[in-house]
């Protein structure tokens, strides 16, 4: 049970020492005492007991952002150590949460439109920009959650760029508009790693070193490659002379 609730926790954008917290406090309320070492792509868990010494060994292949998903394991946790469920109980609804729900990719494409038509007035726009934003970010992030998980971290965000990047330009040649800059970055702002670079900062000052570089350099990885995708489109636009400077 405190495999699942580890995995669950990493695979859905938790911070490392909230993982290995939860481990901890789990076992603790069951009389066991763990050792835990969680990472983003993996935990591995040692539980000693009377008749013997069991070690767990798990990797996250897949990592995502739910944080409802986070707080239900949290909310989970807590009854457990308050021991107001049985052990089979607590076993069965973290498996439940354990099963991955089928996302509604029209909605998380309308959040993400939103999301960056909003961030288009936040960079001074005007309606013109929050409306061209719009329906970059909700094209960009079909397409994005469209992808295959095997699909992997360059090809997403490298394409992710293009895709913004190229569908700004021909907004703007389309209807006459000053610059593209604003939509630009009003469309990539949701594609930016913020929650993970957050986690990389907080890992880092918890002391999980390891756990907190590499977050960071995921985070970082992931900027890049979003502002090569859009430096490429803009290259290739410039060339083909479809916006005029």
């Amino acid at each position: 049970m405190v495999r699942l609730a580890a995995q669950i926790l990493l695979k859905n954008g938790a911070e490392t020492y909230r993982a290995e917290d939860t481990v901890i406090r789990i076992c603790r309320s069951y009389g066991y005492e763990p050792s835990v070492i969680a990472l983003p792509t993996g935990v591995m868990i040692t539980i000693q007991a009377q008749a013997g010494t069991r070690t767990v060994i798990s990797r996250i292949e897949v990592r995502t952002v739910d944080l409802s998903r986070i707080a239900e394991v949290n909310e989970l946790s807590r009854r457990i150590t308050r021991q107001e469920l049985t052990y089979e109980a607590a076993l069965c609804q973290m498996r439940q949460l354990s099963v991955d729900n089928p996302q509604n990719i029209w909605k998380l494409a309308a959040y993400g439109a939103a999301s960056a038509g909003f961030f288009a007035i936040m960079f001074k726009g005007g309606w013109m920009e929050f409306s061209a934003a719009f329906v970059v970010g909700f094209a960009v992030q079909l397409v994005v959650n469209l992808l295959p998980e095997r699909a992997g971290l360059p090809a997403v965000n490298l394409l992710g760029g293009m895709l913004t990047a190229g569908l700004s330009l021909m907004f703007a040649w389309a209807f006459q508009m000053p610059s593209a800059d604003t939509v630009i970055a009003g469309a990539l702002m949701p594609m930016l790693p913020g929650l993970v670079m957050t986690n990389a900062i907080r890992d880092a000052m918890h002391g999980d070193l390891v756990s907190g570089v590499a977050r960071a350099v995921d985070a970082i990885l992931r900027a890049v490659l979003l502002a090569a995708g859009a430096g490429v489109a803009l290259t290739l636009m410039m060339m083909l002379e479809a916006v005029k400077w």
